[in-house]
């Protein structure tokens, strides 16, 4: 349903004092590393499982796989990672328990699907998915998203349009593009066996 203004307002600024108070409590486990002397061998490691659309889309929550609700934010410091240093490659938060064996000196089962962070995963791009009623594939440019119950495709620029504001699935003149991209959404959910019944 619509949002009216003054809820959103709202909802931002309770957003707004959640970060404040996490920011403080980061810093009390900062400083209290910093007291032990454990800053310089510790890897710590800031993760959200999903953004939230405070309004965006005119959503509120995570029920979607638009970028602002899909992007988990991801900050990993200390010893195997380069202070100040920001990276493009694609990462899933599956990847975090390899990356935690990895720093302790651990060897990564086989078994398991994610990758090192220590290293650039080479991944061109990440498959997301919401329940059974969304799946969405995104690279560097490009975010297709498939709602699967009533066939339904949308497909963004993100260079050119970040706030995926513009479907580009409803213009005939783009079929070639939206067949492509609809065709990779497919790969990959081969790829991560995917194998959900969606219809």
């Amino acid at each position: 349903w619509p949002r009216r203004p003054a809820d959103l307002r709202e909802e931002i600024a309770r957003y707004d004092l959640m970060i404040e108070n996490m920011d403080a409590g980061i810093g009390r486990v900062l400083a209290a590393l910093t007291r032990q002397g454990l800053d310089d061998d510790t890897v710590i490691i800031f993760a959200g499982d999903h953004g939230l659309a405070i309004g965006s889309h005119g959503l509120l929550g995570k029920q979607n796989l638009y970028e602002h609700s899909m992007r988990s934010p991801l900050i990993v410091v200390g010893p195997g990672f380069p202070a100040g240093t920001t990276r493009d490659d694609f990462a899933y938060l599956h990847d975090l328990p390899a990356t935690v064996l990895a720093a302790a000196g651990l060897a990564i089962p086989e078994s398991m699907d994610g990758l090192d962070l220590h290293l650039d995963t080479g991944r061109n791009g990440v498959l997301t998915r919401y329940r059974q009623i969304q799946r969405a594939w995104r690279d560097d440019r490009w975010q297709v998203i498939w709602y699967p119950k009533i066939d339904r495709w949308q497909v963004f620029d993100l260079l050119a349009d970040p706030e995926e504001t513009v479907d580009l699935a409803r213009d005939p003149a783009n079929a070639g593009l939206v067949t492509a991209l609809r065709r990779r959404l497919q790969d990959a959910r081969v790829e991560h066996r995917d194998t959900t019944d969606l219809l």
